[in-house]
């Protein structure tokens, strides 16, 4: 999962794809990518969701980033916009571009429906 976001930006459903699983880059990074246990940061979960990531340069400079909590969490939502992209990346290869886009406008209203039958 690192090294497929440090490599193409995020990780995204193609992730999972057979081109990303066989990206030579990817594959590269991934050798060198180690994961480890913060006991800190274990203590404290499920509570908090945490992670700490620290990134060691080719020339010895050490980058650290320090995560609260998961994006998409009650602590930190989606925006509407990612929740819309997220939606339509998983149901348009099921339902079609139109019929997805349909469904999204109508779940978008769904509070203000009068009946939940089409």
């Amino acid at each position: 999962m690192v090294a497929t976001a440090l490599t193409h930006g995020s990780v995204r459903l193609a992730a999972f794809e057979e081109p990303r699983l066989r990206d030579p880059a990817t594959r590269d990074l991934m050798a060198r990518v180690e994961v480890a246990i913060d006991p800190e940061l274990e203590a404290a979960f499920p509570k908090q969701r945490a992670a700490r990531v620290t990134i060691v340069t080719r020339d010895g400079r050490q980058e650290d980033h320090f995560q609260p909590m998961r994006i998409g969490d009650p602590e930190a939502p989606l925006s509407d916009a990612a929740l819309d992209d997220k939606y339509l990346e998983l149901a348009v290869p099921v339902l079609g571009e139109g019929p997805a886009r349909a469904l999204l406008d109508r779940l978008w209203k769904l509070e203000s429906a009068p009946t939940l039958l089409p």
